[in-house]
């Protein structure tokens, strides 16, 4: 009944890569099943495994100092795995003391559906939080033909020098995200330029097919920017959701982010980004709200892409009192359509509205003075307003038609480049 009585598995060595120097280790192996094992201070991983099917771990505890090597091809972690498939389940285990990953996935073929996480802890190695656990603390990865489906539920985030969570799919691999009802933060002591917070991606330059649901997390301490959802470089298509989720605490400055957005939402290239963001609770965010930055849209990248968002029902405010990036640092929506000269990226973008349950509620106005809305639609990429009926170029009407479906009066400005047709227009063509 108590964390060991399955077992304990400790002081193991061995080159990397070996067999040795791991605490279990699986090849293709079927329907393995471990509980209430204690698994700490191995060379390489505390446990890993490859070509698995099936996979249970049901109260599992990794600690100490697992693995010497930080890097491909070893990442050396507290738990590593590739080509896992049929269905795992990870419960009520704690994760700590990897050198790369605290709980590293990684496929390229086959299916797994799915790997459910839940009630878990991904935690720092105590006493030494400065040179353990350097990327990421739950990293799953699908490329090549792989699917990789993931369920992430009712766990904690402690602490980790890459992301809290990495979700990354490319090639044309196919995957499905819930992430739902989990607290991240971030108490690492040696957090990357940009990290500390979740990141959520798939393209790589390939055409994957990816839907999401991120819904009543919290998330709050990191150094970049809180959550990241992007498709990347590459076609493809990328369909989900972002519902009632925290970022930061109130009265906690830079809780949501000490150097970034709470929100960034990204179309990068070719294929499409369909998103709606509902319900959610944006605080202490140094950089803005939500950042949208669609473009990029060089041949190398796939193309001219789509990028589709509702976004409704938020209450974005208090933003940190010391912003310290981005051109126009404080906005509590800011939206770069087009991030490079060419770019004819096309951004359908219903903000707010007029029926209940439909208005944002926005104060972005910080130290910057900065608007609480800013929409530009830059180089020659267009941006559709559904239901304006104003002129492509006349930013007065862009800026009384957003402030009208949106709470509390915002400040509004928006800016438009005539020179290469890019405007705003209403009727969203897909």
């Amino acid at each position: 009944g108590t964390a060991g009585s399955g077992g304990t598995i400790q002081n193991t060595s061995g080159a990397d890569g070996a067999i040795a120097g791991n605490g279990v280790y699986l090849s293709s192996a079927q329907n393995v099943s471990l509980a209430f094992m204690a698994i700490n201070d191995h060379g390489n991983n505390g446990l890993r495994g490859t070509g698995v099917v099936g996979l249970t771990l049901n109260k599992v505890r990794f600690t100490g100092a697992n693995g010497n090597n930080l890097s491909g091809p070893f990442y050396e972690s507290a738990v590593n795995l590739d080509a896992v498939t049929g269905s795992a389940s990870v419960t009520g285990s704690f994760f700590s003391g990897g050198m790369s990953d605290n709980f590293r996935l990684s496929n390229t073929t086959g299916t797994l559906n799915r790997i459910t996480f839940t009630s878990d802890t991904f935690a720092v190695q105590a006493g030494n939080p400065t040179t353990r656990l350097l990327n990421d603390a739950l990293f799953v990865q699908g490329l090549g033909t792989a699917t990789v489906n993931a369920t992430v539920q009712s766990s904690v985030f402690q602490a980790a020098g890459g992301d809290l969570f990495q979700y990354d799919l490319g090639g044309t691999a196919v995957g499905d995200l819930v992430l739902n009802g989990s607290a991240f933060s971030n108490s690492h002591s040696n957090v990357a330029a940009g990290g500390g917070g979740v990141t959520i991606s798939a393209g790589g330059g390939g055409s994957p097919t990816f839907t999401y649901a991120i819904g009543s997390n919290t998330f709050r301490d990191a150094l970049g920017t809180a959550l990241v959802v992007t498709k990347t470089s590459g076609t493809g298509t990328a369909t989900g959701s972002i519902t009632g989720n925290t970022v930061g605490v109130t009265g906690v400055n830079n809780s949501g982010s000490a150097q970034g957005s709470a929100f960034d939402i990204g179309q990068v290239g070719g294929g499409t980004h369909t998103v709606t963001i509902t319900g959610n609770t944006l605080r202490q965010w140094s950089n803005y709200g939500i950042f949208l930055s669609p473009g990029n849209n060089a041949v190398a990248n796939g193309g001219q892409g789509q990028f589709k968002l509702t976004i409704q029902n938020n209450l974005i405010t208090e933003p940190s009192t010391t912003e310290t990036s981005g051109a126009f640092p404080g906005s509590a929506v800011h939206l770069a359509n087009g991030t490079n000269s060419g770019d004819n990226v096309q951004t359908c973008l219903t903000l707010g509205g007029t029926s209940a349950g439909q208005p944002n509620t926005v104060n972005g106005t910080g130290s910057g003075g900065q608007p609480d809305i800013r929409l530009r639609a830059r180089f020659s990429a267009d941006v559709f307003l559904p239901g304006y009926a104003g002129g492509e170029f006349d930013t007065a009407a862009v800026n009384a038609f957003v402030t009208a479906r949106n709470a509390v009066a915002p400040v509004v400005t928006s800016a438009t480049n005539s020179a290469d047709g890019a405007g705003f227009n209403g009727t969203c063509p897909f």
